[in-house]
């Protein structure tokens, strides 16, 4: 069927060869799992980007549920801004807030917590990932846009208005990599679990609609 827009598939092993764009200035590899070298902690001057991260933007697939489901790891030695946070980060921006999922130190490694400007830490109570990384699901509801972070029977549950506002006004985007924080790790991406999402072109639909209307004539008159 044509389609008027194609969400990219999963981005790794190449995020740039499936249509994909970055931001930021450190290197990254391509393989499976991908590679993000965020070793730049404090930047010198002459750094004005020491992060990496990966976005497509595709307003057509927020008109549905949106599920990532990222298996990641980050090497030892990794060190997180002040507030824990290690910038390594998954997110789904509908242009006018954003549901992003970092990944934090825990009592065994790291877990997963949502970004949030209500609590004092700035983030949920997080998920325990039980060692250097693991898997996910975050999720973005199409009829509220509430987030939801799960791991395994474990979930955590944003709504919209408790979400920190969009760094991209207007612009809806699936993000993934390390942001801007003064922290530096080295992130290895098995996979984003993206879920390709076509949109058919209007002219799909009318044709669509007038072949089963048509249909929909030939039956009644085979009945009478």
């Amino acid at each position: 069927m044509p389609v008027a827009h194609a969400l990219p598939l999963n981005p790794i092993p190449d995020p740039i060869a499936t249509g994909w764009s970055y931001e930021g200035s450190e290197p990254f590899t391509v393989a499976t799992p991908l590679v993000i070298i965020d070793t730049t902690a404090v930047a010198p001057p002459w750094v004005t980007q020491p992060f990496l991260t990966f976005f497509v933007a595709d307003a057509p697939a927020f008109a549905q549920d949106l599920k990532l489901q990222p298996s990641l790891t980050v090497d030892a030695g990794f060190v997180p801004a002040a507030d824990g946070n290690t910038g390594v980060h998954v997110t789904i921006n509908d242009g006018l807030r954003e549901i992003r999922a970092v990944l934090l130190p825990s009592a065994s490694g790291l877990k997963v917590a949502l970004v949030t400007p209500l609590t004092t830490s700035g983030f949920t109570t997080g998920v325990d990932l039980g060692g250097l990384g693991g898997q996910f699901v975050l999720t973005r509801r199409a009829a509220d846009g509430a987030g939801v972070l799960s791991v395994g029977s474990q979930t955590e549950t944003l709504l919209a208005g408790e979400q920190p506002g969009s760094q991209r006004p207007g612009v809806k985007t699936i993000e993934f990599g390390t942001y801007g924080i003064p922290a530096s790790s080295v992130s290895r991406w098995q996979t984003l679990g993206l879920e390709s999402v076509t949109v058919p072109e209007p002219s799909t639909l009318l044709l669509l609609g007038s072949g089963l209307a048509g249909l929909a004539v030939f039956r009644k008159r085979f009945k009478a």
